[in-house]
């Protein structure tokens, strides 16, 4: 799982303020972020030929063979590739897009007709390839819960958030957290804007 110092801060917070908390009391965690896996979103849009998927399945076992007893991996766009990444890796993967989507569905109050139209926002690979989408009807065939993206949105603009997350000056550039930075600000706008256009259409 390749953890960011949020993702892992997270993990820690989830312990704190609960009665008598020790260092034992919390969860064992292996971490592996690899720089070293080419671009998943590249590879998906053709740009790149470099394929991730080994890259992504040597770095899994590395982890089991590190004593992990259980995956995962945050980030959506990856999970494109979770069929090659876990072949032949015998241990519990939680899928984030699965998790999400049943805590969406436990949470969120139904619209009159009884589904839940859910806003996402994500890379140009993940909404074309309709990664969510298809995890959505295979968790919920019912049609119970429906995905709404810029791509499918009047006036939606997927280069506001191509912008705001790979820009020179985005999230990945580390303009992430303060908002007194023109940089980060614009990064926060960017995103806003769109939420709020797929806000507009239902979401």
């Amino acid at each position: 799982a390749a953890w960011t110092a949020e993702e892992l801060a997270r993990v820690w917070e989830a312990r704190v303020g609960q009665d008598k908390v020790r260092d034992q009391d919390h969860i064992s965690l292996l971490i592996y972020s690899n720089p070293t896996i080419a671009g998943r979103p590249e590879f998906m849009s053709g740009q790149s030929q470099d394929d991730p998927t080994a890259a992504m399945h040597d770095t899994a076992q590395a982890l089991v063979d590190g004593g992990a007893t259980a995956l995962c991996m945050v980030c959506s766009t990856a999970h494109y590739f979770k069929p090659g990444m876990l072949a032949g890796i015998d241990v519990p993967f939680l899928d984030m897009l699965d998790l999400s989507l049943d805590f969406i569905a436990r949470s969120v109050t139904p619209n009159e007709d009884g589904s839940i139209v859910v806003g996402l926002l994500g890379t140009e690979p993940l909404l074309r390839f309709q990664v969510y989408e298809k995890a959505c009807e295979a968790r919920f065939p019912d049609g119970k819960i429906k995905m709404l993206t810029p791509l499918a949105t009047d006036g939606g603009e997927q280069d506001n958030f191509t912008e705001a997350i790979f820009g020179t000056y985005g999230i990945k550039a580390g303009y992430d957290s303060d908002l007194a930075c023109s940089h980060t600000r614009r990064n926060f706008d960017l995103l806003m804007e769109e939420v709020h256009k797929l806000q507009a259409a239902g979401a």
